[in-house]
């Protein structure tokens, strides 16, 4: 009898630890809520000198309220830093730098079903393979020696592209007023054009702008240069000024300039702007030309439109 006794006993207490380990539960990732992204971070591309986001939720995902929830985020590895001054979002007031770590984020108690959100940013140096690691932590008001340790890894990863004349890639975050992104780099031979935007202060979002080689035209339309392109992650109804230089032919004739408008994937424009009929005609005006001019070989085109593309120029 006291075999039997001692065998339910310890079937008791294996039960309860095995329903209390299934029991608590929590999600931490860049979403959607689901156990495939459990545990994943997301972090937007970035060339280096750019910045980085990844969108963090926080999510008890079990059946009870959840004691003391902390994220700590462990320096990255590899070409980032993580910037904690400009973390933002709904909950972003919960974290701060701590005394060792780059970032921990106190959620205190979290009932069941309860969400913290918010975005961290990472500043990009040198490029290669970056990796961020943190951790998720709760405290219980007994043991738990079943699965749920209390203490689960989050990671995610990015590579830190090189910054080119006809690459680059960042984010932008909320509260910066001056978003003009573009490569930097100087006309010459061995790089013949040039792309920057200007986007509104409202748009937080991945961005990325520069040339590549393309084919896109409109029938027999001479299009010359390579494509512009500035992709904007999130889409909207916003003016996108773009200023896009060449180096052109000495005997360019400036009159005959135009350029085409592609939406994002599109091999057909839905912009046909020339310079003759299609100027700005005031401050407001979009999907127009702002202005053009010719000085030496380099020619500047400035062109407002609703959204990104790609932009082609064509005389």
């Amino acid at each position: 009898m006291a075999a039997t006794i001692v065998s339910l006993v310890a079937f008791q207490m294996f039960a309860g630890a095995a329903g209390a380990a299934d029991t608590r539960l929590i999600y931490v990732g860049s979403g959607p809520v689901s156990d495939a992204t459990n545990g994943h971070l997301v972090l937007s591309p970035v060339t280096a000198g750019g910045v980085s986001a990844a969108n963090v939720i926080v999510k008890n995902t079990d059946n009870q309220t959840l004691t003391h929830v902390v994220l700590t985020f462990d320096a990255p590895v590899g070409g980032l830093t993580i910037n904690a001054a400009a973390t933002y979002g709904a909950d972003a007031a919960s974290c701060a730098p701590g005394a060792t770590k780059p970032l921990v984020c106190d959620f205190g108690n979290l009932g069941k079903n309860q969400t913290r959100t918010f975005t961290v940013l990472f500043n990009a140096g040198s490029t290669g393979a970056a990796t961020v690691s943190a951790s998720i932590a709760f405290n219980e008001s007994r043991p738990n020696p079943g699965g749920n340790t209390h203490i689960d890894p989050v990671t995610g990863g990015v590579t830190v592209g090189a910054t080119t004349c006809d690459f680059v890639a960042t984010f932008l975050p909320p509260g910066q007023t001056s978003k003009v992104v573009g490569t930097g780099c100087s006309l010459d031979s061995t790089n013949p054009q040039s792309t920057s935007v200007n986007v509104p202060s409202s748009v937080v979002s991945a961005i990325t702008v520069g040339e590549q080689d393309s084919t896109l035209c409109n029938g027999a339309l001479a299009c010359f240069g390579q494509a512009s392109i500035a992709d904007v992650a999130v889409d909207g109804n916003y003016t996108v000024t773009w200023t896009i230089q060449w180096q052109v032919a000495s005997n360019f004739n400036v009159n005959k300039f135009g350029i085409l408008h592609f939406g994002d994937g599109a091999t057909s424009p839905d912009l046909t702007l020339t310079y003759k009929k299609d100027l700005c005609k005031n401050a407001s005006s979009v999907g127009c030309i702002e202005s053009v001019n010719l000085v030496g070989t380099t020619l500047t085109a400035i062109i407002r439109t609703a959204g990104n593309g790609s932009m082609r120029g064509f005389s």
